[in-house]
């Protein structure tokens, strides 16, 4: 009887597997011949049967798949380049599901959705917004009116769609913190690639920034069977995966289960390693910080005997020294110059560590160039006899890109977000559910990142890096701003 069960199972098992190797072999075969236009058919096809599979499994999990993808270079889509430039498949798909949700609360959903609105901070995002458009229609691009339409999409409009459709779409904690777990994992995956993926060379030198292959800097590019290729810059990953440390940390310390705990601890692990193989001293510096606030935070607002308040403290120590140790000791061994002078100088002298000198070079002009353009420049305005490609990436510092590239207004806009945001965490950390103080202490810890980070790295460009930042930051300010949380915190003044 028990092998009559079996062999309906291994005949299902056999079925499948060769449609996933027609489905394999019949992609190749569409690669090589160049059939876009095929793809573009396939993708119509597939957004046709959205409404079946959200019929039969709902939104929140078609959105626990599409975050947990958010990485994956399926390719950019045919005839929309032109129009769309730098527009990716699953950014594509992101955009698509962030407009259905949006006529389906408007005709179903009104009141849903008037509270997600509600929630979501409105008025900081819609300043941060209208200072890029403004920046835009004001500045001459060197780079083109569709690039800068390009990236505010990707830089400023990306992350409040991000949000809304976190506050819209998780209805509760044991959401959020599926949610959660589905980014990190994905996150865990792709540093795992990093470490561990063939080292990129001169591919296409349009792709990504070959001179730091030729300075030791690990510059990974990924090509997955079927998909485009995908680069990941040392600088840039390391400060992003800082987060990745803050959120695995965070649940470490505070997870409620062994098996959470035990999981964390291979994403911090894996995390860590990212950074010290990178050698972001930013990164380093970003991921510290948020260890101590977050076990400051844990220490103040959770309940301990004192066996466990020891331990806390020791798992913080632990990890900023693994990391900090793992970074001096890469730094080391490394064959090259440039990295030993890089890690060993920012431990032993760091206001005279290695690249500095440039660093202040370019936050000055960047400066002097914000005084003469105080509404801005965009995000491809930036004077070409500094830089021939007049990217405002030039500034290497958060505050200065985007004083250059939205403008004041724009820059009041995010740092007016960043305190609603940091003002609804802090409002729900002293919750008496734990996952609900979890989840509030990680954003801090994401904040943390964001704002130290920023310090000396522009932190995201692509659409995956700004996904990478801002989907733990929609996780949590979903959770800090339920109704639930409110309704508990009022009840703990008046008590």
């Amino acid at each position: 009887m028990e092998i009559m069960q079996r062999i309906p199972r291994l005949k299902t098992i056999i079925f499948y597997s060769i449609l996933l190797w027609i489905a394999y072999q019949g992609g190749i075969a569409i690669v090589h011949a160049k059939i876009s236009w095929l793809f573009l058919l396939i993708g119509l096809s597939g957004l046709a049967m959205v409404p079946f599979f959200i019929s039969k499994i709902g939104t929140f999990p078609l959105f626990c798949g599409l975050v947990f993808m958010y990485w994956i270079p399926f390719g950019r889509i045919p005839l929309l380049p032109r129009f769309l430039q730098r527009i990716q498949l699953f950014e594509f798909i992101m955009w698509i599901f962030f407009v259905g949700i949006l006529i389906h609360g408007s005709l179903y959903e009104k009141s849903r959705l008037n509270s997600a609105i509600k929630r979501l901070p409105f008025l900081p995002f819609s300043l941060f917004i209208g200072g890029s458009l403004i920046t835009f229609l004001i500045s001459e691009s060197h780079l083109g009116a569709l690039y800068e339409l390009a990236q505010i999409r990707i830089s400023v409009l990306l992350p409040a769609s991000i949000c809304f459709l976190c506050i819209y779409l998780i209805k509760n904690v044991k959401q959020a913190s599926q949610l959660l777990w589905a980014f990190l994992i994905s996150s865990g995956l792709l540093g795992f690639a990093y470490i561990y993926g063939p080292k990129g060379v001169t591919i296409d030198p349009s792709i990504l920034d070959i001179p730091s292959i030729e300075e030791g800097r690990i510059l990974r590019i990924i090509k997955l069977p079927l998909m485009d290729y995908f680069g990941m810059n040392p600088e840039v990953t390391a400060v992003l995966y800082a987060f990745i440390v803050a959120l695995s940390f965070n649940l470490l310390l505070n997870h409620p289960t062994f098996k959470g705990r035990l999981l964390a601890v291979a994403i911090l692990v894996i995390s860590g390693l990212v950074i010290i193989t990178a050698q972001g001293r930013m990164g380093l510096m970003a991921a510290g910080t948020s260890v101590i606030i977050i076990t400051a935070l844990t220490l103040k607002f959770r309940a301990y005997p004192v066996s466990l308040f020891w331990k806390s403290l020791l798992k913080a120590g632990v990890t900023i020294s693994l990391v900090l140790g793992g970074a001096w000791y890469y730094a080391v061994i490394s064959p090259y110059e440039h990295i030993q002078l890089r890690g060993i100088t920012f431990f032993t002298n760091p206001l005279h560590a290695e690249g500095l000198d440039l660093r202040l070079w370019r936050w000055k002009e960047s400066f002097l160039v914000f005084l003469k353009n105080p509404f801005g420049v965009g995000f491809g305005g930036f004077p070409t006899h500094l830089e021939i490609s007049g990217n405002s990436w030039f500034a290497h510092n958060l505050y200065l890109y985007l004083l250059l590239s939205i403008g004041i207004i724009g820059l009041i806009g995010f740092f007016w977000l960043l305190v609603r945001i940091a003002k609804a965490y802090w409002f729900g950390v002293p919750s008496n559910s734990i996952h609900r103080r979890t989840l509030c202490i990680g954003g801090i810890g994401c904040i943390t990142v964001l704002l130290i980070g920023g310090i000396a790295s522009c932190i995201y460009w692509n659409s995956w890096e700004v996904l990478m930042a801002w989907i733990p930051i929609g996780i949590t300010l979903a959770v800090a701003t339920s109704k639930d949380e409110r309704a508990n915190n009022i009840n703990k003044k008046h008590r």
